[in-house]
């Protein structure tokens, strides 16, 4: 959740202990449950994971890939990352690092939580919390306030532990000096690159040949299932002409839902803030309040409020304008402040008032009482709101009202004759690739992949409206003759064949050079030897002239070791690669690259330190996972 949403989302915190649960908070959490559903997902030390829970962890991960798919996700991706464990993992080491916190009598405030919300962009409006960014915000995820409010305080309590654990790890000038060695150490290789396309001209077969190899390989050459429908397709756009209402519906909507149109007092503040470092003493924070004082009583000796804002105020939101935050309502603030200001008089200058962000001088420019809005602000609101919901009855008793008849009439064609309408139809579609009606609408599809030809299918939601269709042809997954796939078949073949050709030549070429050298083995075999020159670790391209997985394998050889025990495949070739030299790197960097590698050094540490901290939760909890849950 808070991941997506915060710009300085990418600390070693998130990547470990809310990146083992991040799979449950990237779509705003799972929230509190609904429903009150006992059976069980998981027992963590006597205490229950609701299977309820589970369920809407693994939906928001499903949502999340499509996402990132762009709605399909390829077949297999889930059961190869292993989703349903993955989410059930970080359900449990939710559970134990909320338990590890009660032990230890940690806990996550409702000041920190409320200052923690304000600080997230996505509900900032020129750097200020804006209450209806956040209002909508959670309504477009189906959250309360309370249930978003719940996971904002779980990623506190995390960061609390998770600080608490990695607390006294430290990066000696030894370990980083031994670090930057190794990762800045460069090494120089020789290669000789054996292309496919150069071995494709080499390949000969025989129609016995090509015949022989289909006869191996059938199976891959299976067609997909292929339906043929036709479909009569109710269109939400052209019901929405019908739904217009009229002034006097709009009124009466408006004097039915009044309660839903009033605005909340509103307080029109100012304030400087001077911010109290984390490592603050008594003393510190004592200067700072009289430091605070000392402004407010400036201030109300005549100076403008506005130009020592923006002098002296450290809120980088703000202070640019003079200390501005606007209209205000309750819950928007954190409460010493938000106390302070609803306790002020219009142009009263508060005292020093402290928070979790430092001392505030506050200034109440002016109070807006409750208001409800005028029907004038909110009547193209009203008519959408009407018209949207006019539109989807109306959409839903036509398509009753059609699917009746079309049972009535005895199929979608007959319905269509009687009618006298035109239906639509969709050449042959495989499940994996729909026609654009179909697109965004992965259970309509699934759902006409159930029936047979002939068959009608049940009322299906799609993108545009909803859908009524009729299988009128079936193709069964079969396996073609070679003929109808010769093309491909041929393809393959040659492909496969030049791929033998071209590793037998490169491991040929290592033989050879296991006894010559490698740039002799080459020049024997008729091939050119080539070399990168000088890269260092961090170099993933071998100076641009090789693919990361030979760079990788480069990086383990030696003098005493200059081959490796087999060629490599990548970018449609093969390389043969061998060790030339190496050297140290550029030792004057050391100092100027000393901080970031100890930063970088210290996250490892506390990544590693971490992830073995939470296995260690595992192994002394008892956790029971039931039987179909462990499957």
């Amino acid at each position: 959740m808070l991941d997506i949403i915060r710009k300085n989302a990418g600390s070693w915190l998130v990547k470990f202990i809310l990146g083992a649960i991040a799979l449950v908070f990237v779509f705003w959490g799972i929230g509190s449950f609904r429903s009150e559903r006992l059976s069980m997902a998981a027992k963590v030390n006597g205490e229950t994971i609701l299977a309820e829970t589970y369920r809407r962890a693994y939906s928001n991960a499903i949502e999340r890939y499509q996402e990132m798919f762009q709605g399909k996700i390829p077949e297999g991706f889930l059961d190869q990352i292993q989703l349903k464990q993955q989410v059930l993992d970080s359900l449990i080491n939710e559970v134990l690092v909320q338990q590890e916190a009660r032990r230890l009598g940690v806990i996550a405030s409702d000041d920190e939580v409320r200052a923690e919300i304000l600080r997230i962009p996505a509900f900032q409006e020129n750097g200020q919390f804006n209450q209806g960014l956040y209002d909508r915000a959670l309504r477009s995820a189906r959250l309360t306030p309370q249930e978003f409010e719940e996971d904002v305080r779980k990623r506190i309590l995390f960061g609390k532990i998770a600080t608490l654990v990695v607390s006294g790890l430290a990066v000696t000038e030894t370990e980083a000096q031994n670090r930057f060695d190794f990762e800045n150490e460069e090494i120089d290789i020789a290669f000789v690159r054996i292309d496919l396309p150069r071995c494709e001209k080499s390949v000969t077969f025989t129609p016995e040949e090509l015949s022989s190899w289909f006869d191996a390989h059938k199976e891959d050459y299976k067609t997909a299932p292929r339906l043929v429908i036709s479909y009569l397709l109710v269109k939400r756009a052209d019901l929405e002409k019908e739904t217009t209402p009229t002034d006097e519906e709009i009124s009466a909507f408006y004097a039915d839902h009044t309660e839903d149109f009033k605005v909340e007092e509103q307080r029109h503040v100012r304030h400087i803030l001077l911010s109290i470092p984390k490592d603050a003493d008594d003393k510190k924070v004592e200067e700072l309040r009289a430091q605070a004082e000392g402004l407010a009583e400036r201030i109300r000796k005549g100076e403008d409020f506005a130009e020592v804002a923006k002098k002296y105020s450290q809120d980088p939101g703000s202070a640019g304008k003079g200390g501005e935050l606007g209209p205000v309502a309750r819950g928007a603030m954190v409460k010493p402040f938000e106390d302070a200001v609803f306790a002020m008089q219009a142009g009263e200058i508060s005292g020093p008032v402290r928070t979790p962000f430092g001392w505030h001088v506050i200034k109440l420019e002016k109070i807006l009482p409750e208001r409800t809005r005028a029907l004038s602000e909110v009547r193209d609101e009203i008519a959408r709101t009407i018209s949207r919901e006019r539109t989807e009855r109306l959409l839903w008793e036509k398509a009753r009202a059609a699917y009746d008849s079309i049972i009535a009439s005895g199929g979608l064609g007959p319905y269509a004759e009687k009618e006298k309408i035109q239906l639509e139809k969709s050449g042959p579609f495989e499940e994996a690739s729909p026609p654009s009606v179909l697109s965004q609408a992965p259970d309509a599809v699934k759902a006409l992949f159930a029936l047979e030809a002939g068959e009608l299918s049940s009322i299906l939601t799609v993108p545009q409206g909803v859908l009524i269709a009729e299988v009128l042809e079936k193709e069964k997954s079969r396996i073609p003759e070679l003929a109808e796939v010769k093309d491909r078949v041929t393809r393959d073949f040659v492909q496969a064949r030049s791929q033998d050709l071209c590793r037998d030549k490169a491991r040929s070429i290592l033989a050879i050079a296991r006894e010559k050298g490698l740039c002799e083995a080459a020049a024997a075999q008729g091939d050119t030897c080539e070399r990168s020159g000088f890269f260092p670790r961090s170099d993933r391209t071998g100076g641009g002239k090789l693919p990361p997985d030979v760079t990788a394998q480069a990086l383990n050889l030696s003098a005493t070791n200059p081959l490796p025990e087999d060629i490599i495949e990548a970018n449609r070739g093969f390389y043969v690669i061998g060790f030339m030299g190496r050297q140290d790197g550029d030792p004057s960097r050391f100092e100027s690259e000393k901080a970031a590698l100890k930063r970088r050094l210290l996250e490892e540490k506390r990544d590693m330190f971490l992830t073995e901290w939470l296995n260690q939760l595992r192994k002394r909890a008892e956790i029971r996972i039931p039987r179909d849950m462990a499957s």
